[in-house]
């Protein structure tokens, strides 16, 4: 990477980024994700700021134990009206704290991820992804625009490739307080990855909630992978 490409990510990655809560709708950088052809950088903020992002991350924790309903949001597709109706049905209105929280499907799928990791594979040794194939995403159907379907593909390939260049700092993600000068000082840590995980034809800008969301689908998806293979990297039966 040039030095006056690493001084441009490096003053990405220096910005204060938030993100707002609101539902998913088509445009992609109002739900935190962007697809576009420009070098990869955090997305500025929106309308909402920390608060509202650990709000958020507060909410999908306490929804995370209603694993029937998470099971069946996990299987549908960001932007379908299936998710969107998957999304309205995990709602739990004990889990809503006091503050301004409006709702993101993709903070939600994120934030439930990130809980199941925490679940079954925080006090796991770290998992080698070296021998598994790539994540399967068998999205189909009607309702979803071909530039949504093709966001979200670049968006979940692209989190895949960060988490395999760089599973020990993925988990130290996790690890992290949402918002902390500690999850900022993680994400710099990755630049590395962030960029080499760059597509020659297609590029991605995220807000850090979002991303981190991402990196923790990834993340879990992998480890459950892992799980699934004996040490001579053949499938269990």
């Amino acid at each position: 990477m040039s030095p006056p490409t690493t001084k441009l990510l490096a003053g990405f990655l220096a910005l204060s980024m938030s993100v707002s809560l609101i539902e998913y709708p088509a445009e992609g950088q109002r739900a935190g994700v962007d697809v576009g052809p420009t070098p990869f950088g955090f997305m500025p903020d929106l309308e909402y700021g920390d608060e509202a992002v650990r709000l958020m991350h507060a909410f999908t924790t306490c929804l995370s134990v209603y694993r029937r309903n998470t099971a069946r949001l996990f299987a549908a597709e960001p932007g379908s009206a299936r998710a969107g109706r998957m999304g309205r049905a995990i709602i739990r209105p004990s889990c809503v704290r006091p503050g301004a929280l409006r709702f993101n499907h993709i903070l939600l799928r994120g934030g439930l991820y990130e809980a199941a990791y925490e679940r079954e594979f925080r006090n796991a040794p770290p998992a080698s992804f070296d021998r598994l194939p790539r994540l399967d995403y068998p999205w189909s159907g009607a309702g979803v625009p071909n530039e949504v379907r093709a966001r979200n593909l670049a968006a979940f390939r692209f989190s895949e490739c960060v988490v395999r260049s760089s599973p020990a700092q993925a988990r130290a993600l996790l690890e992290t307080e949402v918002t902390s000068p500690e999850e900022r000082r993680v994400f710099q840590s990755m630049a590395g990855s962030l960029s080499a995980c760059l597509s020659d034809r297609l590029t991605v800008r995220f807000t850090r909630p979002v991303l981190r969301g991402l990196v923790a689908e990834a993340l879990y998806r992998l480890s459950a992978a892992a799980s699934l293979r004996p040490a001579d990297g053949s499938a269990r039966r």
